[in-house]
């Protein structure tokens, strides 16, 4: 029966890696997570995905500015003194 809880966690992969990040050294919070029904666990985790989409999203926003900003400081011509 142990295992079915393993597996059972093993289907929330974003989730599990978000707490066990937080909480690396308590085991606590994975014996009260297996009790949690799957339907609340699953939408939990899809949470974590939106999230992590919308930071891949905000990090190639980010290289797309400093992209931007690097070519008005060089001039737009890659060098550094706009020569």
């Amino acid at each position: 029966m142990g295992g079915d809880g393993v597996e059972k966690l093993d289907k929330f992969p974003y989730l599990v890696a978000e707490f066990s990040k937080v909480l690396p050294e308590n085991e606590v919070w994975k014996q009260k997570m297996k009790r949690v029904e799957e339907e609340k666990l699953r939408k939990m985790d899809q949470e974590w995905v939106m999230l992590k989409v919308e930071e891949a999203k905000l990090v190639a926003k980010k290289a797309e500015l400093i992209q931007q900003q690097i070519m008005e400081v060089m001039g737009g011509n890659g060098t550094a003194n706009g020569v």
